[in-house]
């Protein structure tokens, strides 16, 4: 069997254009210049229909393209406080520092399909998912266009079935239950439960106090933990946190 491709390799081929762009820029800053000129390019083509993708195809495209746009922005790096956009162009130009950095597999994952996506090269879709009614115009069209969104209708509400309401008099006094709980923990009153201030000052940030309140597994805590450590914001108000079960099971 031959040895699966490497993930240099895959990134490289899930985007040649935005590979050899990052290559032969001299700078991060002329890198962030000259992809963001090739990502208009592609809207414009993307929008013209040059491509003849699958409507949804097409559709995915255009929204992978948007996310990795707010990506290459300077204002949500700031928010970040990460360039993604520093590590493609430094694994592009082969940058020694790069495998100092230890760059996740999911980080090359993310990008791999995310470019996939731009280039209507995602896979989700096949031609036998298209809609009967795109194919007619007219009442026709309107008619099975109606019929269809019966049957996505009917198929989404035996999911909801399964779920009880919050408005079910049992959710209800769980969810007081749960409200009692939390502020007893915090040493707080109904009047600060309905004070956003107080829900925000006392947003649950680590693996500690969630499992005071709330039942969670060791795999959950950990994946808390390992989220925090890596600088992943983590947080749940009091509030939402009333909305969860208190017991495992």
């Amino acid at each position: 069997m031959k040895p699966g491709k490497d993930r240099f390799t895959r990134l490289r081929e899930a985007s040649p254009d935005i590979f050899k762009i990052l290559q032969n820029a001299d700078s991060l800053e002329k890198a962030r210049e000259q992809v963001f000129y090739y990502c208009y390019m592609l809207d414009r083509e993307l929008r013209e229909g040059v491509r003849g993708l699958h409507p949804l195809e097409w559709s995915n495209a255009i929204e992978c393209l948007q996310v990795f746009k707010n990506m290459l922005s300077r204002r949500n790096e700031r928010l970040a406080g990460e360039s993604s956009l520093k590590y493609l162009w430094m694994i592009a130009q082969k940058d020694p520092e790069i495998t100092r950095q230890n760059i996740s597999h999911g980080f090359f994952e993310e990008f791999i399909r995310l470019f996939k996506g731009m280039h209507g090269n995602s896979n989700l879709y096949s031609q036998k998912d298209t809609p009967s009614f795109v194919k007619y115009q007219g009442r026709k069209a309107a008619n099975l266009r109606s019929e269809e969104l019966d049957r996505i209708s009917q198929y989404a509400e035996s999911f909801i079935k399964r779920y009880k309401s919050g408005l079910d008099e049992n959710i209800i006094r769980i969810q007081e239950e749960n409200q009692k709980r939390i502020l007893g923990y915090f040493k707080a009153n109904k009047d600060d439960w309905k004070d956003w201030k107080w829900q925000i000052r006392n947003v649950i940030r680590d693996s500690k106090t969630l499992s005071d309140l709330v039942e969670i597994t060791d795999e959950s805590r950990q994946a808390v933990d390992i989220a925090i450590g890596n600088r992943i914001p983590f947080g749940i108000t009091p509030y939402y946190l009333s909305l969860m079960d208190s017991k495992l099971g």
